[in-house]
């Protein structure tokens, strides 16, 4: 009796200390009818010091680039229990103070404006649905980032909420284990249609807004691609990492963004209506992250620095990886077959063949370069670049163990090592890579990471009976851009560009291009980067009602043609020039204005798509840039431009062992 007394007093001291302690409730609010502001606020229960800071995140994990969202956090009040307003003061543009004075219960309340429409994988609002992007939307005690807290989310009536955060006894009340998983953990909100699958033991959970109305699309076959997907990747790692995991997708088109217990993914109604597995790259992609990145991560991205940009050399490996493992997944899962995994690669190693950039910029320098400029959407993506450099480090290790060890056995290892809290190094994955497979890859690394030489892919995709020969050729003349309007293929073309001088113009409705019909902007773009020079293709248009006949003759495009302008505030900016083209040498960088070509000004970017696109090959150019604060003049001859192709397709000679090679990365065994 008297030790049942004495614990009886212990666990009472215990509870009244925990009752003590500083915690947190928050609440998020979507008023019905109401899409213009999340209105949110959090209390704060015991806090232990009187000046709370309470900041919103300048960036959001797994989406390199400031969000700027801070003006769109308002009317931020401090309150007491009894209502009285306590003033709140702003400390630059991220973080907002305000004095508890020794009171045991204050609130913090604003509203999140301007969430936008369902359009990408990103935070909005409509009367129909809600995507909750966690970064963008709380504010964080940043002072006690450690702190648990409990998330309320009170949505209109019908509505329901899919998230991943822990599930507690209430319906709509959730849990954030730390700052981290609050800000990680965003909510979808809605009329939601949604399955559950488990994978490993683990519950699995689809869920599906589509702005209030019922999918038009197999949703038992698109659940089922989740389902495999999830399969293949916990048989290749061995095992999930999280308890239960929810794949939260919006209609609206877009990509995705990796959370630790959940994936927030756009998808196109109309492609899943003819195909409701056309999510299968994005899911795949964004699962994988579940292991790679959110987990087994880069030292520098965890505990994470909320105020500003943070840099790494590994998000060739983090994010081109992952791709590369999106391919290996899909085709282990059964979702393409062999012969869909060799053109998925072909084509990206083709690309990136052909891209100036990657004999110039390395993956680690456009890794920690990510936040400086527009690499994603500019010369050169480190997602590419590990995709394909993935594919040659797992063949590498393959043939030199003759298929005993491969990139998984290694990134397993690596996962062992160092996923958690302590993140790994750049120089710790060639390491992690000879520890678990004997294959030492310094030389690859020195070469084809720090550095950018180019890549023998000849001999790396020989090892899994795949030819590859380099080819050069002129590419065909084509400033001609295509959109679907009402149905019909309508093209704008550049005003003395080659195409123009043929005989077709802006606001033409094409039918057809060498006799096949055309029927979207991608396939006009297909059948014009296969036009022959010197050809004659005829086109068929509408014109003012009448179809008639455009005999084009196909012209070389020149060196000056295709180099990309990109729109500045208002002025046109030169990029994708490779230090290694004439055109560098000649003096044209990446990043400069233009200004004048041949006296002529530039007013923007279409200006200026004009005016290069009208130099034919052996027409003199003075073109006027301008560089940092500096004018430059350049003068040059336009010539004909000139692409390396490389032509990669399976090796009818292929030996037995690179065969399986081949069919056991495909396969997984």
């Amino acid at each position: 009796m008297r030790l049942f007394r004495s614990l009886c007093v212990v666990w009472i001291l215990v509870g009244v200390a925990l009752g003590q302690g500083a915690r947190l409730h928050y609440t998020v609010e979507v008023k019905e009818g109401d899409d213009t502001a999340y209105r949110c606020k959090v209390d704060i229960r015991h806090p232990d010091r009187d000046l709370l800071r309470f900041s919103v995140a300048a960036w959001a994990p797994g989406s390199y680039r400031l969000l700027n969202q801070s003006q769109n956090i308002v009317n931020v009040k401090a309150t007491a229990p009894d209502g009285a307003e306590l003033p709140v003061s702003k400390e630059g543009d991220l973080t907002w103070m305000f004095s508890a004075g020794g009171r045991p219960h204050v609130t913090l309340s604003w509203d999140f404006k301007a969430p936008g429409k369902a359009r990408n994988n990103r935070s909005y609002l409509t009367k129909t649905g809600a995507l909750l992007d966690g970064p963008r939307t709380w504010l964080y005690w940043r002072d006690r980032k450690d702190l648990s807290a409990h998330v309320t989310v009170k949505v209109p009536n019908g509505w329901t909420v899919a998230t991943g955060l822990e599930s507690t006894f209430e319906p709509n009340v959730f849990v954030a284990k730390d700052t981290d998983w609050l800000l990680d953990c965003p909510i979808l909100m809605g009329k939601l249609e949604t399955r559950s699958f488990f994978v490993e033991g683990v519950p699995v959970r689809v869920a599906v807004e589509m702005g209030g109305r019922k999918p038009e699309f197999d949703m038992d076959a698109f659940a089922e691609v989740c389902r495999r997907i999830t399969e293949t990747q916990a048989k290749m790692w061995r095992g999930v990492p999280f308890d239960h995991y929810t794949y939260l997708f919006s209609g609206g088109g877009g990509g995705g963004l990796e959370h630790l217990t959940s994936t927030t993914i756009g998808i196109s109604p109309s492609a899943l209506a003819t195909n409701p597995a056309a999510h299968q790259g994005v899911t795949a992609h964004e699962l994988f992250h579940a292991w790679n990145v959110k987990r087994l991560r880069p030292k520098t991205l965890g505990p994470f620095d909320y105020d500003g940009p943070v840099r790494t050399k590994s998000l060739w490996i983090s994010e081109g990886f992952t791709d590369y493992y999106t391919q290996v997944m899909l085709a282990r899962a059964g979702l393409i077959d062999e012969a869909g995994f060799i053109d998925a690669f072909a084509s990206s190693i083709m690309s990136f063949s052909q891209n100036e950039a990657s004999r110039v910029l390395s993956p680690e320098e456009t890794s920690w370069t990510v936040w400086d400029g527009p690499y994603l959407a500019g010369p050169l993506s480190y997602y590419q670049q590990g995709q394909v450099l993935g594919l040659a480090i797992d063949l590498e290790i393959r043939h030199r163990t003759k298929n005993a060890k491969s990139l998984d056995d290694a990134m397993r290892h690596l996962y062992d090592k160092f996923s958690g809290k302590q993140g790994f190094m750049s120089e710790d994955v060639v390491l992690g890579i000879l520890e678990s497979t004997g294959v030492d890859l310094h030389d690859f690394f020195l070469r084809h990471v720090s550095a950018a030489q180019e890549v023998d892919w000849p001999k790396h995709l020989a090892h899994m009976g795949v030819k590859a020969e380099y080819k050069t050729s002129t590419p065909p003349a084509t400033a001609l851009d295509a959109e679907v309007v009402e149905g019909a293929v309508k093209i704008t073309v550049l005003d003395g560009s080659a195409l123009h001088r043929s005989g077709l113009r802006t606001g033409d409705v094409l039918k057809e291009v060498g006799g096949t019909k055309v029927q979207s902007a991608n396939a006009v773009r297909r059948l014009l980067a296969g036009m022959a020079v010197g050809a004659k293709v005829p086109f068929v248009v509408l014109r003012d009602g009448k179809e008639q006949t455009v005999s084009v003759v196909v012209e070389a495009a020149t060196d000056l043609g295709r180099v990309r302008v990109r729109r500045g505030p208002s002025e046109a900016i030169l990029e994708g020039i490779g230090e290694a083209s004439p055109i560098h040498r000649a003096g044209l960088h990446s990043g400069d204005v233009l200004l004048a070509v041949n006296g002529t000004p530039i007013g923007g970017r279409d200006e200026a798509r004009r005016v290069l696109a009208a130099l034919r090959a052996g027409d003199a150019a003075d073109i006027r840039v301008k560089r940092k604060d500096t004018e430059i003049s350049v003068k040059l001859v336009a010539a004909q431009a000139a692409v390396r192709s490389l032509t990669i397709e399976p090796n009818p000679a292929a030996t037995a062992e690179q065969i399986a090679i081949r069919r056991s990365l495909v396969r997984g065994s």
